[in-house]
């Protein structure tokens, strides 16, 4: 239908016309299409009761209603106009005093035009829905602080701790997770598997310091040597074979592609360089008698024990659940929460907290083992993962339940040496007006010892702070501090480490040349974000001032990307702030390679024979393997570096 003021197409169920506003009222023919009226459709209350005085004769002819009358559908369609009691069908009774289309409802009187008052309440409504609509986008781009008040307002202090520690708990238990699926992936036995890639560049400055120094050893330069990479993906498939494909790169161009398969099962194990050569390497006697020997109990073999551990680890899910269900068992157990307003400060950067106090006694540790315990009990999956593990190390481990009774005598034990009053466990948060926990006390307080760690990071005014220590008493010892700005959702700062900490770590405070332990390292670009979901994007740089070396003042710069399937780790090397060069670890989720098996005609040197060894190599044609890094890097390698095993 069509505006008769003007000519805009109206929508279904509108009232007004959306460009002009004038009314939608009765539209002339030549503005709709007309439409047949399906005799089975106009059966019951839609049949033209008298009209044309049309006799029933079980099929009803189709009727075309012109004129007037605007278009209607059936099947639910709602007309244009309203339906019954706001629009008649037809515009006068016919000859025989009945109205057509009776059931469509009452006749609606021709509606006047809109009053200037009437307008105004539109305009006015209009006006009031829009501002409607802000607040409700408000609410949603500040939903974690109006979320976060709500709960910090209306919840108890239990109700609120709890929620606060569930989030970021489930923080934790999802980047928890994604590493271990991710690492168990390859043991599956159903093609899952990891791809990883390190590469080293060497910069200009640093080609020259290395040319320089082979230089004076009677080396050639190194000018043309850009990048060294290794390519690799590995996983098992069909249960217990293993595959591991590799490519080798030289200034990013291949160079050298291998495969290795083994089937731990037998030990049959095979070695294949496709860019050299199709024929095989025959690794498994080697295998036999050194590694499965090697590793090997004596109840079982390594296929077999990477069977038992294949099916007593727990999946990602089972591992997830597993979490969530003690992790809720720990929470639940935490009740009598003190709730209060605090300000932190940090090397001067301050932060309006609400801090939640929880202090577990004697009596509520051992309330929380024992549920512990009881949960244990009945859990499948722990009761799977335990005996499948057990009987991986051979044997001789003490049942299941065995093992729940001599929890369970344990518990009672402690809630014999326990009550409410002994002592307690003072857990504190430090919690942000958007929910975040910027902040963390956990100090145990008993007859013997008065134990503590705590660590704040506040941000404010566009800065952040940190700091993290110990304390005995009112003995408190900074581990490390450290201040920065927060400008574009990143962190960049300096953090300072406490030497003295660090030469109490086993000894671990010097190193060569006189070089100690960096007592600082920058943050650079560290996405807030990203910290928030468990991940980290950002850039760690570590100074190492050695001392009696002729490098001078070197540098680490360590950009780290972890997260999700995948992790990242780049290290360049700087001397005096010149990059030298880096190396770059990745890893990430892949499909496992397809295993090889050599076929009846192809031909197998053995590993265990030294006469098979050197014609497996000289098959490889290592001459012009050296040609082809000659063509790469300009750097002539000549065939003599490995003498004997070029024909």
């Amino acid at each position: 239908m069509f505006c008769k003021n003007c000519g805009a197409e109206l929508t279904p169920t509108g009232k007004f016309c959306v460009k002009c506003g004038t009314p939608v009222g009765q539209v002339s023919s030549q503005q709709q299409p007309q439409q047949a009226w399906d005799a089975k459709q106009t059966m019951g209350a839609q049949q033209n009761v008298g009209a044309q005085q049309q006799a029933w004769t079980g099929q009803q002819q189709q009727q075309s209603w012109t004129g007037q009358q605007p278009q209607q559908t059936w099947a639910g369609q709602q007309q244009q106009q309203g339906w019954a009691g706001q629009q008649n069908m037809g515009a006068q009774p016919n000859q025989y005093g009945y109205q057509p289309n009776y059931y469509a409802g009452l006749a609606v009187k021709e509606k006047k035009p809109m009053s200037k008052r009437a307008k105004r309440l539109i305009i006015g409504g209009g006006c009031t829905l829009a501002a409607c609509l802000a607040v409700v986008l408000t609410v949603i781009f500040a939903g974690a602080q109006l979320k976060n008040f709500w709960r910090s307002t209306f919840s108890s202090p239990d109700s609120y701790y709890h929620a606060v520690e569930k989030e970021s708990l489930g923080v934790t238990e999802k980047a928890l997770v994604n590493l271990y699926d991710a690492y168990i992936s390859p043991l599956s036995g159903k093609g899952n598997g990891t791809a990883a890639t390190m590469r080293f560049e060497l910069s200009d400055a640093g080609k020259s310091m290395l040319s320089s120094f082979l230089s004076m050893s009677g080396g050639v330069s190194v000018s043309g040597f850009d990048s060294f990479e290794i390519r690799s993906a590995a996983g098992t498939i069909d249960g217990d074979k293993v595959a591991i494909d590799m490519d080798v790169r030289l200034n990013d161009e291949d160079l050298v592609k291998a495969k290795l398969s083994s089937n731990l099962s037998t030990g049959e194990t095979y070695l294949q360089i496709p860019s050299q050569s199709s024929s095989y390497l025959d690794l498994t006697s080697l295998v036999k008698d050194g590694l499965l020997s090697e590793y090997s109990y004596s109840r079982t073999n390594i296929s077999e024990m990477l069977r038992l551990v294949r099916e007593g680890l727990p999946s990602a899910e089972e591992l997830e659940q597993l979490i969530k269900r003690y992790t809720d068992i720990l929470l639940d157990s935490i009740k009598n929460v003190e709730k209060s307003k605090e300000t932190i400060t940090v090397k001067g950067v301050s932060q309006s907290v609400t801090v939640l106090d929880a202090k577990v006694s004697g009596q509520d540790l051992v309330t929380m083992l024992d549920k512990f315990v009881n949960a244990l009990e009945y859990d499948e999956t722990a009761k799977r993962v335990y005996e499948k593990l057990a009987q991986y190390r051979g044997g001789g481990a003490p049942e299941y339940d065995e093992v729940i009774r001599m929890l369970r005598s344990e518990v009672e034990r402690i809630g014999s040496l326990s009550n409410s009053s002994d002592g307690f466990l003072e857990l504190k948060d430090y919690v942000s007006s958007g929910g975040d926990i910027v902040g963390r006390t956990i100090q145990y307080n008993g007859g013997y010892a008065n134990l503590g760690f705590e660590y704040m990071m506040p941000m404010g005014d566009g800065k952040f702070a940190i700091e993290m220590s110990v304390f005995e008493g009112q003995n408190k010892q900074t581990i490390f501090e450290g201040d920065g700005t927060t400008s574009g959702g990143m962190l960049n700062g300096v953090i300072t480490i406490n030497n003295n900490i660090a030469d109490d770590i086993g000894g671990f405070g010097h190193f060569g040349y006189g070089t100690s332990i960096p007592s600082n390292f920058r943050i650079s670009n560290f996405d807030i974000n990203a910290l928030r979901k468990g991940e980290i994007d950002g850039t760690v740089t570590f100074d190492l001032p050695i001392t009696g070396s002729p490098l001078g003042a070197l540098s680490i710069a360590l950009d780290i990307k972890a997260g999700g399937d995948s992790a990242s780790i780049n290290c360049k090397l700087l001397v005096s702030g010149s990059e030298l060069g880096n190396i770059s670890f990745s890893f990430d989720k892949a499909t496992c390679p397809s295993p090889i098996q050599p076929g009846s005609g192809d031909r197998i040197y053995d590993a265990s024979n030294s006469s098979d060894v050197t014609a497996f190599a000289a098959e490889l044609n290592l001459t012009e393997l050296m040609r082809r890094i000659t063509e790469l890097t300009g750097i002539n390698v000549g065939s003599n570096l490995i003498p004997g095993l070029v024909a």
